[in-house]
């Protein structure tokens, strides 16, 4: 339980340092790339930082939750017994969800980039990220009822 709870807290710091170079990121972006002539690009430039500011505020959720379960044994060890169940494990190995999280990280990151230069390049690589965040759910549910 103690390597357990080593693990989750270097999971809080990969989380912390992951929060601040995306919103130092954001500040740098907005300050020094100028805005150009076209009027499209304010609108792309609006809709990535609110995209990429929902994806921040889920992720201060999920470590205010992550700070919670290192204060709380009962929480921790929840927390443990789900991480250790070996049917969740292989609903996730059989729908492959590690490697689709890479996937929707890779393009999500690949998208908000895209929004500086051209915006349907931006609003496409943003709509496959979230088809296959919703493949991931649907195959999550589909192999949960299977196994």
């Amino acid at each position: 339980m103690e390597e357990f709870r080593v693990n989750y807290k270097r999971t809080n710091r990969r989380i912390t340092v992951a929060l601040a170079i995306i919103f130092i990121s954001i500040l740098i972006v907005r300050t020094y790339i100028p805005a150009g002539a076209n009027p499209m690009h304010e609108k792309i430039m609006s809709f990535v930082e609110g995209f990429v500011g929902g994806i921040l505020l889920v992720a201060i959720f999920y470590f205010a939750g992550t700070l919670s379960a290192l204060k709380d044994e009962n929480k921790l060890r929840l927390l443990y017994n789900k991480a250790m169940d070996e049917r969740q494990q292989l609903i996730w190995d059989k729908a492959g969800i590690p490697l689709l999280n890479i996937a929707v990280v890779i393009l999500l990151a690949a998208g908000v980039i895209a929004g500086y230069f051209e915006a349907v390049v931006s609003y496409t690589l943003l709509a496959a990220s979230i088809f296959l965040t919703l493949y991931q759910i649907a195959a999550k549910i589909y192999f949960s009822r299977k196994y």
